[in-house]
């Protein structure tokens, strides 16, 4: 998966799912990116849709973690392709 500036990925949709779930756990902003190394705006911004670069295939793991989720469901439901590379790649 690339960073690029891409219009193809659902960001709607992967960020009405973040923020379900967030509230589902009665979690809030600053605790979700704390986990994640986000900053509470930038998480925002992800919910929100306004997110405009897709995400890494890391970050997608360390959300899908701090909110227990598939990352790979997770990364489906926003129609991103994960990539998983071997150490050595």
């Amino acid at each position: 998966m690339t960073n690029d500036d891409d219009k193809t990925w659902k960001r709607e949709e992967l960020g009405t799912e973040l923020r379900r779930v967030r509230e589902a756990q009665g979690r809030n902003l600053r605790s979700v990116a704390a986990d994640v190394g986000l900053s509470h705006s930038h998480l925002a911004k992800l919910e929100r849709g306004e997110w405009k670069r897709r995400p890494s295939s890391d970050l997608l793991v360390k959300l899908a973690g701090s909110l227990d989720l598939d990352a790979v469901a997770l990364a489906e439901l926003a129609g991103l392709e994960f990539v998983v590379r071997s150490p050595e790649q």
